[in-house]
């Protein structure tokens, strides 16, 4: 970030923002020039991969002047007094769209080229409100000259497509992506990363029986991995909205799956291999080959697990055998309250629209998201396929009957 004249070093870079008081407001102007990437929670890291002997190299930055790399230091008693006057203002648990729109803007002001930003948000909620607060401020809602795209797994492929093509000359690309931008894809423009550190994961709540999507903190495996984004191609920059101390209360790693799901299907397969043999107190039963696990799924987890197969017919009891419908309810890709709903089907004589409704309880719903001002007219057809029912199964299955009729 410079520029365009010379090599400039990680220091210098840091000094420049240390010393801005167009990206953090809400302080005395007194603070303003100790407020580094910790306190407004906007962390700068410099994106350069070292060579396989462990020696710094330089990088071209945007092809034109050289990028030095540098050390990060900790936070003085200033800037812990900024961190803490920030934070008793600001919930950091919810996005500061104000400090997103101020780093977007500092990074637009300071830095030569048109190097694309990848903004990572939570959820589609996010990213559809911060999309609405670009549209309406200068200079972004220049179509010309900013280009602002969603990446999420719900929005048609070709608006994903988008992302990975290069702007016209003199464009600056914005993408506004959750964490399917953060080890699924390359995006080989991506100059400068801003991180949330907010992603939205499935977890389970034994107690409740239930399983809830909801926005948490990231890792730091997930943390380094989103910095990584910059500077696949060339020297890059990462922002951090939140301080060091969080970053080192994070979890190292995203817990198991075994820790976030229900373990119905797993229960199944470990009965089906003949992995657990047993009964539920023996040495070689379901519960004791689960507690092998790197990170055990909890007790209660197993419990409910065993007690709702029991419940629907496809487990004994007393040795946890698999009867003929468990057997039948392993072979199948569905959660077993669904696949018993499907075989039952099938003898009722109503198979076809079991199937649809069990496919597509079993997969994402088959309605994309829209874009911000579309919204309202989406959902008035959604409403209009339902004909009057309230259930979301008979919404798709209407759905996928005007699909087949539209196909004859």
């Amino acid at each position: 970030m410079c520029n365009g004249g010379g090599n400039i070093s990680m220091e210098d870079l840091e000094e420049k923002i240390l010393t801005s008081t167009e990206v953090f407001t809400g302080f005395d102007e007194t603070l303003v020039n100790v407020i580094e990437e910790s306190d407004e929670e906007a962390e700068l890291y410099d994106e350069a991969d070292e060579s396989d002997n462990g020696d710094d190299k330089e990088f071209k930055w945007d092809g034109e002047g050289l990028f030095v790399g540098g050390t990060v230091t900790q936070n003085t008693v200033a800037e812990e007094e900024a961190l803490r006057r920030y934070q008793a203002s600001h919930d950091d648990e919810e996005i500061d769209y104000d400090l997103l729109l101020d780093i977007i803007r500092y990074i637009d002001q300071s830095s030569y080229g048109d190097g694309a930003v990848l903004v990572f948000l939570p959820g589609w909620q996010e990213i559809s409100q911060f999309s609405l607060l670009l549209g309406t401020t200068v200079p972004f809602n220049n179509a010309l000259k900013y280009l602002t795209l969603p990446l999420h797994s719900g929005i048609p492929s070709k608006d994903q497509r988008k992302c990975f093509a290069r702007p016209p000359q003199g464009v600056r690309k914005i993408i506004l992506s959750t964490n399917i931008a953060e080890t699924s894809v390359t995006i080989d423009d991506i100059a400068f990363v801003v991180d949330s550190g907010r992603m939205k994961e499935k977890s389970y709540d034994p107690h409740l029986k239930t399983s809830t999507l909801q926005p948490v903190w990231i890792s730091q495996a997930s943390a380094k991995q989103r910095t990584g984004r910059a500077g696949r191609t060339k020297a890059g920059v990462s922002f951090r909205l939140y301080s060091r101390k969080r970053f080192t209360s994070l979890k190292g790693f995203q817990e198991s799956e075994l820790l976030r799901t229900p373990l119905e299907e797993m229960c199944l397969q470990s009965k089906k291999l003949n992995l657990a043999p047993g009964g539920p107190e023996d040495h070689d039963g379901i519960p004791a080959f689960l507690m092998k696990a790197l990170t055990p799924p909890h007790p209660k987890s197993v419990e409910n697990a065993l007690q709702l197969l029991v419940d629907l017919g496809a487990m004994d009891v007393d040795s946890n055998d698999l009867t003929d419908l468990g057997s039948c309810l392993a072979v199948l890709s569905l959660e077993p309250r669904v696949g018993k709903m499907v075989i039952w089907s099938y003898l009722l004589g109503c198979a076809r629209p079991a199937v649809s409704a069990g496919v597509s309880m079993s997969y994402k719903s088959p309605f994309i998201l829209p874009p911000p001002h579309l919204r309202r007219n989406a959902d008035s057809s959604r409403v209009s396929l339902s004909e009057g029912s309230e259930s979301d199964q008979i919404t798709i299955l209407n759905c996928l009957r005007y699909f087949d009729r539209s196909l004859k």
